[in-house]
C-alpha cells in the first residue's frame, strides 16, 4: 500500500516546513501562490512553499468544534489537543519513521505515511514535475469549484430549486417556512459564475466572451410598489432615490457616509 501511494499516486506527508509560518496575502507579498508555473526556478522547492502555505494543518473552531464546560478541545482530524480552551495550540500527529494504518476515536482506519520532519503537514499528492495543459485545468477546475461551491451549472441550479418547490404539497400552507429555509440553503450553497469565467479569472486569461451584461440604472427613476396601508420604506436605496433637491449633487457613497 505504501509502494502504490508513493510510486503511483505520488503521496506524502514528510515534507520539511515551517509550521509557523503565516499566509501574507498584501499586494507586495512573495507568496508562491502568486506565481506561474513557468516561472518556477525549482521544482522541489516550489513543491514544498506550496505545501508551507496551503497543506499545513492549523486547528481552530472548525475542527476543534466546542463544549459547554469550556474544557482543552481535541482536533477531529487527530492533530492533537489543545492545551487550553480557546488556544488551539495542538501539537500535531505523532512523528513516525514508518507508514502505519492508525484507527481513529470513532474507530475508522486511516492509512498514514511515514512523516519525520513536520507533525502538522497534511499527507497530500506530490505535484508533477511536468505538468500538461490538461493536468493544470483540472487543477484549476476543483480550486474553483472548491472555493465556490461550485458543482452545478445554472441550468442545475434551477432545476434543483424546482425539484424542491415540487416535492411540496400545494395545500400544505405549513410547510412555507420550511421550504424558504430549503431555497435559500440550495441557492447560497451555489453560485451563478461558470466554472469557465472563474478559470479564467485564476488563470489571468482575457475573458473575451461573457454571458453577464451590467445594465445601470438611474436610482431616481426607480419606484417601489406598497399598500396604502405600507409604511414608506426607509432603506438606503429608497431613501436616496427621494433625496433633497439639496442632495442632488451627491454620489450614493457620499449620501450614505454624511
Amino acid at each position: 500500500m505504501e509502494k502504490y501511494a508513493t510510486t503511483v499516486l505520488d503521496m506524502t506527508s514528510d515534507v520539511e516546513v515551517d509550521e509557523a509560518h503565516k499566509t501574507d496575502s498584501s499586494a507586495d507579498s512573495i507568496s508562491p501562490l502568486k506565481g506561474r508555473f513557468c516561472e518556477s526556478v525549482s521544482h522541489q522547492e516550489d513543491a514544498r512553499l506550496l505545501c508551507q502555505e496551503c497543506m499545513v494543518h492549523k486547528c481552530d473552531n472548525y475542527c476543534l468544534g466546542d463544549n459547554v464546560k469550556s474544557e482543552p478541545r481535541q482536533c477531529r482530524f487527530e492533530y492533537g489537543k489543545e492545551t487550553e480552551y480557546g488556544k488551539a495550540d495542538t501539537e500535531g500527529r505523532e512523528l513516525s519513521d514508518t507508514s502505519v494504518i492508525a484507527v481513529d476515536r470513532r474507530g475508522i482506519e486511516h492509512f498514514r505515511l511515514k512523516r519525520t520532519k513536520s507533525k502538522k503537514v497534511v499527507q497530500h499528492c506530490v505535484p508533477a514535475d511536468k505538468p500538461d495543459m490538461t493536468e493544470i485545468e483540472n487543477v484549476c477546475k476543483y480550486v474553483v469549484a472548491y472555493a465556490s461551491k461550485k458543482n452545478h451549472t445554472t441550468k442545475e441550479e434551477k432545476e434543483a430549486i424546482q425539484n424542491i418547490i415540487e416535492s411540496s404539497s400545494s395545500d400544505d400552507i405549513s410547510g412555507v417556512n420550511a421550504l424558504v429555509k430549503m431555497s435559500l440553503n440550495w441557492m447560497t450553497s451555489m453560485r451563478l459564475i461558470s466554472i469557465q469565467k472563474a478559470v479564467h479569472e485564476i488563470d489571468r486569461l482575457s475573458l473575451t466572451l461573457c454571458s453577464d451584461e451590467i445594465n445601470y440604472v438611474p436610482l431616481a427613476s426607480c419606484m417601489k410598489l406598497r399598500k396604502s396601508t405600507e409604511r414608506k420604506p426607509r432603506d438606503l436605496v429608497y431613501c436616496y432615490g427621494n433625496r433633497d433637491v439639496k442632495h442632488d449633487h451627491y454620489s450614493l457613497d457620499r449620501y450614505f457616509y454624511e
